[in-house]
């Protein structure tokens, strides 16, 4: 139920929304690829921003560049996987209808 006493289904009558994914937040390539960017981010930004611009979204486009490639090699998964074991789900995502 949402505060307006609606219950908000997709499952079927009366089973809520978030009843498939109890127990799990994430999943692993998107927590694999938060892992990889946002401390390469930081550290091009500290070191670029201020002197070299250009080259900070350079550096930027870079780093999206390969960490697509290792999402889309698994390797961000694994990543995910080794570092938060209970935090990510373990079952593939269900496709949209």
């Amino acid at each position: 139920m949402n505060g307006l006493g609606v219950v908000l289904t997709t499952n079927g009558p009366g089973r809520p929304l978030s009843a498939d994914v109890r127990g799990t937040f994430m999943h692993a390539a998107i927590l694999g690829s938060f892992i990889l960017v946002v401390p390469a981010l930081a550290i091009a930004y500290g070191f670029l921003w201020r002197r070299q611009r250009p080259i900070f979204w350079f550096a930027a486009a870079l780093i999206l560049v390969g960490t697509g490639y290792l999402v889309a090699t698994g390797a961000a998964s694994d990543i995910g996987r080794r570092v938060a074991p209970g935090l990510v789900s373990t079952t593939p995502p269900v496709p949209a209808r």
